[in-house]
C-alpha cells in the first residue's frame, strides 16, 4: 500500500496517494506508507479538504509536484486545504516540491527543497509553522505567505515585496548558525539565506 486515510471509523488502506486522497473526507489523515519516486512525470493534485499528509517519514521524490488545488475536466479551478507534517522521529519525511495553486497550504514540519506557488495566477495561502525548507520562494500576488516557524536555506519574495513581508505577526528572521536578528527588510536584498523563523 503507498497510503492510507485515518477517519473516525478506523483507518483504510490504498494502493495509490491519489485513491486515498479520493476517498478522503473533511478532517481525514491521509499517511504514506512507502515512498513515492516515479510517477511518469505526473504530480500530485489535492483538491477537498481539508485533510492532513503525514509524511510518516517517506519520501515525495523529484520531478513529482504535491500541488494544492486542481483543475476539472472543464477547466474550472479546484480549490484545497492541505496541512503537511512528518510524525517521524528522525524528521526523514521529505517532499521534492510542494505547491499551492489555489486554496490554504500549511507546513508544519517535514523536510521539502522548494514550497512556492505554481505560478503568478495562485490565490489563497501559505501558512509554514515549522519544519526545514532548502528554498521558499513567493512568486504570486494572490498568495498570502504567513511563516510562524521553519527553518530556511532561502526565503525570497519576488512579489515587489520583501521577505520581512512574508513573516507572521511578531516574527523575525534569526541567522540560524549563530542567532543572531537577520533584517528580512534589507533594501539591497529580495532574499534572506540561512535563517530561522522565531518569535520576536
Amino acid at each position: 500500500f503507498e497510503a492510507s486515510v485515518t477517519a473516525e471509523d478506523g483507518v483504510s488502506y490504498y494502493d495509490t496517494i491519489d485513491s486515498a486522497f479520493a476517498a478522503a473526507h473533511k478532517g481525514d489523515t491521509v499517511t504514506l506508507l512507502a515512498d513515492i519516486t516515479n510517477r511518469g512525470g505526473r504530480g500530485i493534485f489535492v483538491s477537498g479538504g481539508p485533510y492532513t499528509l503525514d509524511l510518516n517519514g517517506h519520501r515525495i521524490e523529484a520531478g513529482i509536484d504535491l500541488m494544492v488545488g486542481d483543475m476539472d475536466g472543464s477547466k474550472v479551478l479546484l480549490r484545497g486545504e492541505l496541512t503537511v507534517k512528518d510524525s517521524s522521529t528522525n524528521n526523514a519525511g521529505y517532499v521534492q516540491t510542494l505547491k499551492l495553486w489555489n486554496g490554504d497550504l500549511t507546513v508544519e514540519s517535514g523536510s521539502f527543497r522548494l514550497i512556492v506557488e505554481s505560478g503568478s495566477n495562485s490565490v489563497g495561502t501559505i501558512t509554514i509553522t515549522g519544519g526545514t525548507a532548502d528554498e521558499v520562494k513567493h512568486t504570486s500576488a494572490g498568495v498570502t505567505f504567513r511563516l510562524s516557524g521553519g527553518t530556511f536555506k532561502y526565503v525570497e519574495n519576488i512579489v515587489g515585496g520583501k521577505p520581512g513581508d512574508l513573516l507572521a505577526d511578531n516574527r523575525a528572521f534569526f541567522d540560524r548558525n549563530n542567532d543572531k536578528f537577520v533584517n528580512g527588510y534589507d533594501d539591497r536584498y529580495q532574499a534572506v539565506s540561512d535563517v530561522v523563523v522565531k518569535e520576536h
